[in-house]
C-alpha cells in the first residue's frame, strides 16, 4: 500500500508537518466544531440559524466535494458510473419507506448510517498520520482499533438509549439498548482511553513521540464526546459534528487532489476535465457556490411537491446524503487499492 506523504520522524519540526498540510486538517475542522458547540451552548444563537449555516457553508458543500473526485475525469466518471446513478434507486427505496414504514424510519436510518460514516471517515485519517508515524506507534493495532471505536460506539448507545422522539425536527424512533449495556461500553471506553494515555506518556518519555497521530486522536475523542456524550440535545450534538466532519472532509479532499495532480500517489489523472484550484479557499467556495445552486434550486423547484404526506424535498435532500454516504465508500476502496485514506 502507497503512502501519501514521506513518513515523519520523531525529530520532525512542527513546520515540517505545516508543510506537509497535516496540522490544519487536525486543527482546522476541531476549531470550527468547538467555536459552533460555544455559539450553540454560550451564545444562545437561534439553532436553526446555525442549522441552516452549517448546511450551506459546510454540508452542502462536501456532499458537492465528492463529485469533484467521482467526476475529474472521462475514465473515473465511468468507472463510478453505476455509483453515480444509484441516487434515482436510493430515492425510490427512500420514498417507499416514508410511506411504508414512516418518516421516522428514515430519520433513523441517516442516525445510524451517519455515525458509521462519520467514524468511518475519521478512522481512514487517523490511519492516514498512523502510517506516517509508523516508527513511533509501538501499540498493539487491534488495541488501538477497539479503543478508538468502542468511545465512539458508547455515543452511539447512550443516544440510543434515552429514546429521544425527534431529531432534526423530525420523528424518530431509535433502536432500545438497555443501561447495563451503555454502562459496560463505557467502562470498557474509558479503559481504552486510559491505556492509550499511559502508552503516549510512555512514547514520549522514551523520545519517540507520534505527535500527529496523538493531536488527532484527541480531536477525534475530543469532537466525538462533544456531540455524542456531553451536549444533551442530539440534533444540536449532531451539528457540531457536522461541521467537524464537513469542513475535514472538504480539506482533504482538495488537499489528496492537489497531491494526486502532482503526481505523489503515482501518475496523474489524465485528461481532466477541469483543474483542483491550488488555494483551498477558492476550491470551497467553487464547491459552495455549485452546492448553493443545486440545492436551492431544487428546493425552490420542488418545495411545493408532495407524495401523498410526504415532501419531495425531504425525500430529495435525505436521498442526497444516503448517496453521498454509498458514493463515498466507492470512492475510497478502489480495486487496487493504491491509496485506501478514508475508508
Amino acid at each position: 500500500m502507497a503512502t501519501l506523504a514521506p513518513p515523519i520522524t520523531a525529530t520532525a519540526p512542527v513546520s515540517t508537518l505545516v508543510r506537509q498540510n497535516e496540522l490544519p486538517l487536525i486543527v482546522m475542522p476541531a476549531l470550527f466544531a468547538v467555536a459552533m458547540a460555544t455559539a450553540i451552548m454560550q451564545l444562545s444563537i437561534n439553532l436553526p440559524i446555525l442549522i441552516a449555516l452549517n448546511l450551506w457553508v459546510f454540508s452542502y458543500p462536501h456532499n458537492i466535494s465528492t463529485l469533484t473526485r467521482a467526476c475529474r475525469t472521462a475514465e473515473s466518471t465511468w468507472r463510478y458510473r453505476w455509483y453515480l446513478a444509484s441516487v434515482l434507486v436510493i430515492f425510490i427505496i427512500c420514498m417507499e419507506i416514508a410511506l411504508s414504514v414512516g418518516i421516522w424510519a428514515l430519520a433513523a436510518i441517516y442516525f445510524y448510517w451517519q455515525w458509521f460514516h462519520y467514524v468511518r471517515q475519521s478512522w481512514g485519517i487517523a490511519r492516514y498520520f498512523q502510517r506516517q508515524e509508523s516508527a513511533l506507534i509501538t501499540e498493539d493495532p487491534r488495541l488501538l482499533y477497539a479503543a478508538f471505536y468502542l468511545l465512539p460506539i458508547w455515543g452511539l448507545l447512550a443516544r440510543s438509549s434515552r429514546g429521544e422522539d425527534t431529531y432534526l425536527d423530525l420523528p424518530v424512533k431509535y433502536i432500545p439498548v438497555p443501561g447495563w449495556l451503555v454502562s459496560g461500553v463505557a467502562a470498557l471506553a474509558i479503559a481504552g482511553l486510559l491505556w492509550l494515555v499511559v502508552s503516549r506518556i510512555a512514547m514520549w518519555r522514551a523520545g519517540a513521540f507520534p505527535r500527529a497521530h496523538t493531536a488527532y486522536l484527541v480531536s477525534h475523542f475530543g469532537i466525538l464526546s462533544l456531540g455524542y456524550l456531553i451536549i444533551p440535545d442530539t440534533t444540536t450534538g449532531w451539528l457540531t459534528m457536522s461541521v467537524w466532519h464537513c469542513s475535514q472532509y472538504l480539506y482533504f479532499v482538495w488537499w489528496f487532489q492537489r497531491q494526486e495532480a502532482a503526481g505523489k500517489f503515482g501518475p496523474a489523472p489524465e485528461a481532466p476535465m477541469f483543474e483542483i484550484p491550488t488555494n483551498l479557499a477558492v476550491f470551497w467556495v467553487l464547491c459552495g457556490i455549485s452546492a448553493g445552486a443545486f440545492y436551492w434550486g431544487s428546493n425552490a423547484l420542488t418545495k411545493h411537491w408532495v407524495i401523498e404526506f410526504v415532501p419531495f424535498t425531504l425525500l430529495l435532500f435525505i436521498s442526497l446524503a444516503f448517496h453521498h454516504y454509498f458514493l463515498d465508500g466507492a470512492l475510497w476502496k478502489r480495486p487496487t487499492k493504491p491509496v485506501a485514506v478514508i475508508s
